[in-house]
């Protein structure tokens, strides 16, 4: 047993984790993805009790020209009355209390019926069932009509009603998890939310691989592949999206190689973030050779908007030690510093705005000037990065160095102690 748990204390904390990059070739599509990439993201049931746990069920769902002949074992059974009889949940009893019109959401269950005018709706909307007289997984995406909408299980028949039964009832609103065009179709959906699951979850979120590259289809300017990750230069970035609950702490890990001084700026991970238009929290080493984290604006200069106060931190070029360095910018009730895990060097603090921001797309190798202008290109290579969203502890940074020293000196790189 003490075997086994100093094994399972080498692993990295999974709590919080959201994101996870280890730049490795693969090759899908005829397009150059960031291989063993994994995405978390924070998702909401907004179905209560879809599961049955609370077998007093009227706290929580309702009937509609239908009674409930029996519940246990998470299945409810109920009959319909007359036509379109239901058992549903009002949308005041969902989470939040009420749909978004114009929103579409994800509703799967486990429904069991002998007709195919037995039906899982919302919005007036209907999947309909097959009739086989078993269980059967009805899911579909569905939109939004008015703010009372409610998920049911409904037998649209007129006559010759019998008994349905129904379990494992969960949905999701998918356009405040992605943004309004940025949906996961069925496919996906299916992938994502294969189980249910009660209250907020973190779920991993797949298909989100970023292509390399300057733009779409452009090879000539991409990171060149080695064992020993991505190797940038000038025009080399990777970029993706990311989204973060804007009320959390976060901490960002990454693992590169750090040269000397080249008389640039070279940004190798960048944010951008919807606080101030454009803004980016940018991990960069200076045109000296220093290592910092700071919050510029759209210019790509040190912003002295954020509550006027310090804008960016850095460790001085006579305290970096060059070779493959860990590094973390770490962000919590509103002061951020930027630390050398590997040798334990720590910047000073910087103080970021008070309220909320909202971090969405995540660059490697450079940052951008406004909406598409890429500059301070990084010129060396990066191998790994951990997205968090929480602000780690000590003994989290130790474990996050540990588990990356181990996996990253298999291809070759000696990560410093």
């Amino acid at each position: 047993m003490q075997r086994l748990m100093r094994l399972v204390s080498t692993l990295p904390p999974k709590r919080g984790l959201i994101a996870e990059y280890r730049f490795e070739q693969q090759i899908e599509n005829d397009q150059t993805l960031w291989n063993n990439r994994r995405v978390f993201m924070n998702a909401q049931n907004v179905v209560v009790n879809g599961n049955f746990a609370d077998e007093t069920w009227i706290n929580a769902w309702s009937t509609l020209f239908a009674v409930v002949n029996s519940i246990g074992d998470g299945i409810i059974s109920f009959t319909a009355t007359a036509a379109n009889g239901s058992f549903l949940q009002l949308a005041t009893h969902s989470v939040p209390g009420a749909a978004v019109v114009g929103h579409k959401y994800f509703f799967a269950a486990d429904v069991k019926a002998a007709s195919n005018l037995v039906a899982l709706s919302f919005g007036g909307t209907n999947v309909f069932h097959s009739g086989g007289g078993n269980f059967e997984r009805l899911r579909g995406i569905f939109t939004a009509t008015a703010t009372d909408n409610g998920v049911a299980i409904k037998d649209t028949r007129t006559s010759g009603w019998n008994m349905i039964q129904a379990k494992n009832i969960h949905g999701y609103d998918l356009t405040a998890m992605f943004g309004v065009g940025n949906e996961p179709n069925i496919a996906q959906c299916e992938e994502i939310f294969r189980e249910w699951r009660d209250g907020i979850v973190s779920l991993p979120i797949p298909n989100l691989n970023g292509q390399l590259g300057s733009s779409a289809g452009v090879d000539t300017s991409d990171p060149t592949w080695t064992g020993q990750g991505l190797q940038f230069t000038t025009d080399d970035y990777t970029k993706g999206s990311i989204i973060f609950d804007a009320t959390k702490d976060f901490s960002i890990f990454i693992a590169l190689n750090v040269l000397g001084p080249s008389g640039a700026v070279e940004n190798f991970c960048s944010i951008s973030h919807n606080y101030y238009s454009n803004q980016k929290l940018s991990m960069y080493k200076s045109a000296s050779g220093a290592l910092g984290w700071s919050v510029t604006n759209d210019a790509g200069v040190l912003d002295t908007n954020v509550n006027g106060t310090t804008n960016h931190a850095y460790i001085p070029v006579e305290q970096v030690t060059q070779g493959y360095r860990l590094l973390v910018a770490k962000f919590a009730n509103g002061i951020g510093f930027f630390k050398d895990i590997s040798s334990g060097v720590i910047s000073q603090l910087i103080i970021l705005p008070a309220a909320p921001i909202t971090l969405n797309q995540l660059t490697f190798g450079c940052r951008f000037s406004g909406a598409s202008t890429a500059q301070y290109f990084f010129n060396s290579s990066i191998h790994w990065a951990m997205v968090y969203q929480c602000a780690t502890s000590d003994a989290d940074n130790k474990r996050i160095l540990n588990y990356m020293k181990r996996q990253l000196a298999q291809r070759g790189v000696v990560l410093a102690a």
